[in-house]
Order: C-alpha cells, then structure tokens, then sequence
C-alpha cells in the first residue's frame, strides 16, 4: 500500500475522532488524540498494518471515533488495545474458535 494512501486514511480516522472529540475538555481532546496517533503510529511502524485492510482492521479495533469520546466522557480507560491483542493468535481474538469456548465445543486441556 502506498504510504500517502494510509495516512490519508489515517488523517481520516484522527479527523473524526478530533470532530467527536470537540465535547471534551481542549486537554483531554489533546491527550486522546495523542494517545492514539502514537498507537497507531507504533502498529504502522512495526509493520504491523502492511496493507489497506490490516489498517482498516487496526482502526476498527480501536472502535469509532464516537464510541472513544463517549467513553473517555464516562470515565472508562480509553486508548489502545493492550499490547498482547495484537500478538495474539487469531483464535486467541476471535470470541468464536477458542479451545475453551462452550459455543465451538472445544474444551481446554486445563478441564480434562
């Protein structure tokens, strides 16, 4: 993916979260924005976003723009995914698929 095209997305994705963001305090808009500019920055930086789609998928793990602001307005911790979401095998991050989860059947060594 050509690089002027990620960033127009992610120019995009920070342009709604600063639009969402004009009903907090100018501190707290500020510390928000930067909080996940550097998270995405990070993930891009690692490689860990090479095409259009894994960006995508980054930006929709970091949930819409309204959906940060109303939460940073409640009080609950806002900003990037902990570290191991992203290290995590797919199965790992799929609520559907886990060797413990009752709805696959699977059952976890640790129940045996």
């Amino acid at each position: 993916m050509e690089i002027a095209v990620a960033d127009e997305i992610v120019a995009a994705y920070l342009g709604r979260l600063e639009a969402a963001g004009a009903v907090l305090p100018p501190d707290r808009r500020a510390e928000l924005l930067d909080e996940i500019r550097e998270h995405i920055d990070r993930v891009r930086a690692s490689g860990g976003a090479p095409d259009e789609a894994s960006l995508r998928l980054l930006l929709d793990r970091l949930r819409d723009p309204d959906e940060i602001v109303g939460a940073a307005r409640e009080g609950e911790p806002v900003g990037p995914p902990p570290p191991w979401w992203s290290e995590s095998p797919a199965w790992a991050r799929s609520p559907v698929g886990r060797p413990d989860d009752p709805v696959s059947g699977w059952r976890s060594l640790r129940s045996r």
